[in-house]
């Protein structure tokens, strides 16, 4: 019996072997995130093209939206379109079919299966795919680029667009952002009652900039319905990022509850908005009072009482006279690290399951107490800590299973490092003369940083029993194998040899089991930490526009100055778009 634990256990090591273990592109994520805070665009892509690890079959999707964001930070908004329409190809395929066998999910760690993408990934492809057909119909121009062929990079010539490929890039914009709503429909029943990611703020608010350029009613309509779903939105779904609400925890906690509750008793109890979100639901009351103007002016009041809007921003609107023609995206700083942290599962609670696996049937025929005194009185095995949270306490996730004094083996779980966003950003205007004409504060439309740290949270915490249970198998499985050798070293050796002999086996197992499990750490690592957007209307003529940073703890004192550089403003009635990467 003990050869044939023995040998199980030789089986699991060189299964293990076989899986082999990975860094998950920490090295390369690291390089490439250098570059980014130093807006090396044309290294990083050169890095992306060359590296080993983007180049593996599992990671085509980062590969393809990495290089995607990066030609759209870099100005190269064609080559940006094909990576990105490459990566949308990936992500549907793999959207819809199942990625992993049965054998890889018992003994594969994460980082060996193919990279599927989060739920906030894949809404931004479609923002960058919106964003980059209307900034290609604006400069009718295909610049020189270059496009990843299989490992080779060709170089094109620039194209100029005739009226009708500037139309066609107009109309795939707005293409896209239909494409866009379709996706964010097609997750939100999964996600119902829960306060996750399901829709995108983002979506509201540009898509509603983006209607208004086509300058049609129809598509003032839907840019106005775009502007009030985007202030709903805020309310009941961004209200749990902390960077809009000073409380989110509390309203996350009680998320479920909220839709029994009436909306004054939820915005007293659980919202405490933060200058971001009193900025924010400025400029959407603005724009829809603008448009309701614009279109119904007899409803003007009706709208007003409805949104609760404030003195301030009908004041806003009533000087609002023409349509916007200038709209500004600012995407700032990079997004926190991914990184692994420790948790705990316990053994005991693996012992009898509905479908034991090897390891948990060769426990049994030891009898699970044996093993269990044995594996803390000769292995050590510690338990775990006495305020043990696991992954997903933010999300309200409770994992009642552990004992606070149960024997307990660890493993990793990928978490976003912790980051706030601290910066206000007020646009200034200067005409040919240096004279500044306009000023105003640019919204922050999306806490990226916020929106993928509950995304990874709640992952791991939906992986932490299914990883626990499948660990602590492989543990089992080991704990047995040096019983064995414990039980037969004991009548040769003695007691403290065959101690000895035991806990250097599994202290070689449980390095294996370690190597093979590593928290999957990929994500779009080269995504901003947020996204900033206004539109305005400013007369022909040129510009100069001047981001001013200030941190919302000292809102008078400038942090820093950033000049955007000349902008040119040819026509007073078509909406030009202004894309800047910065790092505040």
């Amino acid at each position: 019996m003990r050869a044939r634990v023995s040998c199980l256990f030789v089986v699991v090591l060189l299964l293990l072997a076989s899986v082999g273990c990975s860094t998950g592109g920490l090295k390369e994520r690291a390089e490439l995130r250098s570059l980014i805070s130093a807006s090396n665009w044309d290294a990083a892509i050169d890095y992306v093209a060359k590296s080993d690890f983007y180049k593996t079959e599992n990671v085509a999707l980062l590969r393809a939206m990495e290089l995607g964001l990066l030609y759209n930070s870099k100005g190269a908004y064609y080559q940006s379109t094909q990576m990105l329409n490459k990566a949308k190809e990936i992500h549907q395929k793999l959207y819809t079919v199942s990625i992993s066998s049965a054998a890889k999910g018992v003994l594969a760690n994460e980082n060996y299966d193919v990279y599927s993408g989060a739920s906030y990934e894949r809404s931004l492809i479609h923002f960058y795919l919106a964003l980059n057909h209307y900034l290609l119909f604006l400069r009718g121009e295909y610049e020189g680029y270059k496009i990843a062929e299989k490992d080779s990079l060709k170089d094109v010539p620039p194209k100029k667009l005739n009226a009708n490929e500037r139309r066609l890039e107009l109309q795939g914009a707005r293409a896209e952002l239909l494409d866009w709503d379709s996706y964010l429909k097609s997750i939100q029943g999964d996600r119902a009652g829960r306060s996750v990611f399901k829709n995108d703020l983002l979506a509201k608010v540009f898509g509603g900039m983006i209607h208004e350029a086509f300058e049609r009613p129809e598509d003032d309509q839907i840019a106005l319905q775009l502007y009030k779903d985007a202030k709903l939105v805020l309310f009941r779904n961004y209200n749990a990022y902390k960077t809009y609400n000073t409380i989110a925890p509390k309203f996350k906690g009680d998320f479920s509850k909220l839709a029994l509750m009436g909306e004054q008793e939820v915005s007293s109890n659980y919202t405490k908005p933060t200058e971001y979100a009193r900025n924010l639901e400025l400029f959407l009351d603005t724009k829809i009072l603008y448009l309701t103007k614009r279109m119904r002016p007899g409803d003007l009041q009706t709208i007003a009482k409805q949104i609760h809007a404030t003195e301030k921003a009908m004041g806003e609107a009533a000087k609002c006279v023409n349509r916007a023609n200038v709209g500004i995206i600012l995407q700032t700083g990079i997004i926190p690290k991914k990184v692994p942290e420790k948790h705990y599962y316990s053994l005991e609670s693996a012992l009898t399951p509905d479908n034991p696996t090897e390891g948990q049937k060769a426990v049994a025929k030891f009898g699970s107490q044996v093993i269990m005194l044995f594996a803390g009185a000769q292995l050590g095995l510690l338990p775990p800590p006495n305020t043990y949270s696991p992954a997903g306490t933010q999300l309200g996730v409770a994992t009642a299973q552990i004992a606070a004094n149960a024997l307990a083996i660890s493993f990793e779980l990928p978490v976003m490092e912790n980051q706030i966003i601290e910066d206000l950003t007020t646009l200034q205007v200067y005409n040919g003369a240096g004279k500044m004409v306009q000023e105003f504060d640019i919204p922050l439309i999306n806490p990226l940083l916020d929106v993928a740290s509950e995304a990874i949270a709640e992952d791991s915490a939906s992986r932490y029993t299914k990883l626990g249970i499948r660990l602590a198998s492989k543990h089992l499985t080991a704990i047995a194998a040096s019983y064995g050798t414990y039980s037969l070293s004991k009548q040769k050796l003695g007691e403290f040899f065959a101690k000895q002999a035991a806990v250097l086996q599994y202290i070689g197992a449980s390095k294996a089991i370690e190597a093979s499990e590593k928290a999957d750490t990929r994500y779009w690592s080269t995504l901003p930490a947020d996204f900033r957007i206004r539109d305005f209307y400013l007369e022909k003529g040129n510009y100069t526009f001047k981001i001013v940073v200030k941190k919302i703890s000292t809102p008078d004192v400038p942090k820093k100055i950033i000049d955007l550089g000349a902008v040119n403003v040819a026509d007073g009635k078509q909406k030009i778009l202004l894309n800047y990467r910065i790092q505040l």
